[in-house]
């Protein structure tokens, strides 16, 4: 490592005169800041707000960025907006499309088991309503980003769908801790009120009735993002705001990094330790769904996705 620091610095020099571009893998991401003392400008990860210890960087003549460079930062310009929201595009790549029809259809079947004695069609209606409040429960917590980033004076680039979660894109990471908390808050506030308004819900709807089972969606949908947005994790927002919760509070950044991974790997051992409980009940259902979750939380833990 000590090799590393010393032929780096030198290459970057040539870098910026020959205009070469080169990816390197690093290890250390604790010694990129002081790479980079000439002002160039570390920009971390849009998505996550923290880089993971092997992330790829391009270096440039003018700055640092992850996975590819430049090019791979701006691929998301490329993706076709469907609205607007607070100033700040909304774009879906297509497979998002592909999750909107999957949901939609498993809606539609719940719809079966919540409403029963109906219609193919009024299940067909009243999924694709379940599947739009589901919907502005999740891409509504990403837009709900963009208001506490407005209010923090820390503008965001672009919220981007796809396959799996909302991603919140920022052009600049380089903000001061509370800007970023201010900006992380948003989405988990937008969920719990969200929630609060699907609890007075269900006590205004009648039982077995359509208007109860799009209040169960909304609440349920409500509940589960803000629980799992406040997960110790740096792809959420509780990761996020923990590390700079820990900032504030006088840790170094790459520790307080460093603690949130541990509390990563604390709640997959939570995770199995609640699995194993509910094996020994003979609910095998739960037993699965928490074992697949632990096992998709430790993969996030080990910056294999996110």
């Amino acid at each position: 490592m000590r090799l590393f620091r010393q032929n780096v610095p030198p290459l970057l020099e040539l870098f910026q005169q020959k205009n070469w571009y080169s990816t390197i893998r690093l290890v250390d991401r604790d010694i990129v800041p002081r790479l980079f003392s000439d002002n160039r400008r570390l920009q971390t990860t849009p998505t996550n707000h923290i880089v993971a210890p092997t992330s790829c960087y391009q270096f440039t003549d003018k700055e640092v960025t992850p996975f590819g460079g430049e090019k791979g930062m701006k691929t998301y310009e490329d993706v076709p907006t469907i609205f607007t929201f607070n100033g700040v595009p909304v774009k879906a790549r297509r497979e998002f499309w592909l999750v909107v029809a999957l949901t939609w259809a498993v809606l539609a079947g719940i719809g079966v088991w919540r409403w029963p004695g109906q219609s193919v069609l009024a299940y067909v209606l009243v999924g694709g309503v379940a599947m739009v409040l589901g919907m502005l429960a999740d891409v509504g917590h990403a837009c709900a980003h963009t208001i506490g980033a407005k209010m923090a004076h820390a503008p965001t680039a672009a919220i981007l769908l796809g396959g799996d979660m909302p991603r919140t894109l920022y052009p600049d990471e380089r903000v001061r801790p509370g800007q970023h908390i201010a900006r992380s808050m948003g989405g988990p506030l937008y969920s719990w009120i969200g929630f609060g308004i699907g609890l007075l819900a269900l006590r205004l709807t009648a039982p077995q009735t359509a208007a109860r089972y799009l209040a169960e969606i909304w609440t349920v949908a409500s509940a589960w993002i803000g629980v799992a947005s406040l997960a110790p994790l740096p792809v959420v927002d509780g990761g996020v705001l923990a590390k700079w919760l820990l900032v504030i509070g006088g840790q170094e950044e790459g520790q307080a990094d460093r603690i949130v991974r541990w509390a990563g790997v604390a709640l997959v051992a939570l995770l199995l330790v609640g699995a194993g409980v509910v094996a020994l009940l003979g609910w095998w259902v739960t037993t699965a769904g928490l074992v697949a979750l632990a096992a998709v939380v430790g993969l996030v833990v080990a910056g294999i996705i996110g």
